[in-house]
């Protein structure tokens, strides 16, 4: 579902660009906005003033038409991820996590399933391809991680699987040369990932 919805999505966004660049052509210019696409190009369309010829106009018709099409198969299957996501308990618990909705967490759970494929949140960071990024300063080797990124998908494995979950608790130094020290309590980091 989520595949079908990003080439829709996606083909809608090639219809805007592509009305977006007749109507340019023409002297009409607007915002890269599906909304003020929404808005602008019918009102271009019932002007019969603005110098559009009858051919532009019917072709940009025909694209507006298109691109009505693909907004309501775009809500058709949105309803049905959400649909999805009223039915079950692993979303639910999924979008526990702030800022996480339906959308997501039905792409995790039809990602991971009940997240017994992965030992831990860690494991499941990895095989997202969330790894730690390295800032290099002369012969120092600095690696901060992406805790923000690397919590939610603990989270959303903990939470998959019917775990309680609590985030994980940083702290920052600051070292005697002005930088930061970002370090991790590791004891309870660890006892948090076994639970």
């Amino acid at each position: 579902m989520h595949r079908v919805r990003r080439r829709l999505v996606n083909h809608r966004t090639a219809v805007v660009s592509q009305i977006r660049g007749l109507l340019l052509d023409r002297g009409f210019a607007f915002a890269k906005s599906i909304t003020r696409a929404r808005r602008v190009i019918p009102a271009l369309l019932s002007d019969m003033t603005n110098g559009l010829t009858g051919m532009a106009r019917e072709a940009i018709a025909e694209l507006l038409d298109l691109m009505c099409d693909l907004d309501r198969r775009v809500a058709v299957i949105g309803k049905k991820i959400d649909a999805v996501f009223k039915d079950n308990p692993a979303c639910h618990r999924i979008a526990r996590i702030k800022d996480v909705g339906p959308k997501t967490t039905t792409t995790m759970v039809a990602a991971i399933g009940d997240g017994a494929d992965f030992k831990n949140g860690r494991h499941l960071a990895a095989w997202l391809g969330l790894v730690p990024q390295q800032h290099s300063s002369g012969d120092k080797r600095v690696t901060v991680s992406q805790n923000a990124v690397a919590n939610i998908c603990a989270a959303c494995w903990c939470m998959a699987r019917g775990l309680s979950c609590e985030p994980r608790r940083t702290s920052a130094t600051r070292r005697t040369n002005g930088s930061m020290s970002f370090g991790s309590d590791a004891a309870s980091t660890k006892q948090w990932l076994r639970r």
